[in-house]
């Protein structure tokens, strides 16, 4: 799986990400509009691909562009996936499309293998199995952006087997932080940027002097240290209203934000390709 997460990474960076291309899997069922458009499809290389080493390809339905394709790790305890699933992974592509709401919902039911039917069901969204990876494809009435989510088997990625953890930068370490959420993919905005994304819970440390107060201020530790790390960074700011730290390292714009609301400290990394 590590071999998996380094492909991924370099056909992002290198190749720009939005298009994960091989060839040695297609779909067992597809409808007429899949084979008449199949070859257009490929030509403008609209196609997302590489789960385990295959190739699962889907179609982008009357795609107009592409806005964001991303893989996404998480074991956070109090979060889970669509499906009910943790820890989980996907990979997530956000495009337009110039199909109705009914088209795009019509065009992923006939293709998956097997519906999934979900206990409180949403009219905006279905889902379903093609193969072995739990798919759901998302369009609103209201906009002509489609969401599609190819969920890996649980079995199949766990946090020490892919490539998530490595980013660009690892923060200084802190025994108040416990990270989760992982992701790392291709926005294309201003121009296309590669993004990397995390986020920690702060762990409260308890009344350990058993006095009936916290013994820490958790939150206020950490944004003091990483305060305190980072203010010789290049270009580095401390927003006191956001309570967030940018700075520059190696062409990476880095962002810390702290949300003390509900105890987390998100990080984000973008560069242009």
């Amino acid at each position: 799986m590590k071999k998996l997460g380094i492909l991924l990474l370099l056909v992002l960076i290198v190749g720009g990400g939005a298009y994960w291309y091989f060839t040695t899997y297609s779909p067992k069922k597809a409808d007429k509009n899949t084979t008449q458009n199949s070859n257009l499809v490929k030509d403008n290389r609209n196609t997302n691909t590489v789960m385990d080493g295959e190739l699962l390809d889907i179609v982008f339905y009357k795609q107009v562009s592409l806005s964001s394709s991303k893989f996404f790790y998480n074991d956070d305890p109090s979060s889970s996936s669509i499906f009910g699933e943790k820890p989980y992974a996907y990979f997530n592509v956000v495009y337009k499309s110039s199909g109705t709401q009914t088209e795009v919902l019509e065009y992923y039911k006939n293709i998956f293998t097997k519906p999934i039917e979900r206990e409180y069901p949403d009219s905006d969204m279905v889902t379903g199995y093609i193969d072995e990876y739990k798919v759901s494809a998302t369009r609103y009435e209201a906009d002509n952006t489609v969401y599609l989510q190819i969920h890996f088997p649980s079995e199949k990625v766990t946090k020490d087997s892919i490539y998530l953890n490595k980013f660009p930068l690892e923060l200084k370490a802190s025994s108040y932080l416990e990270e989760h959420e992982l992701s790392y993919g291709v926005l294309e905005q201003n121009g296309g940027e590669v993004e990397y994304t995390k986020y920690y819970t702060i762990i409260d440390s308890g009344d350990k002097n058993q006095d009936g107060k916290d013994d820490i201020d958790e939150y206020d530790e950490v944004l003091t240290d990483y305060k305190a790390t980072y203010k010789y960074e290049p270009n580095y700011v401390f927003d006191e209203k956001l309570q967030q730290l940018t700075w520059e390292y190696e062409g990476y714009k880095v962002t810390v934000a702290f949300a003390d609301s509900h105890d987390r400290v998100y990080v984000m990394m973008r560069k242009k390709l």
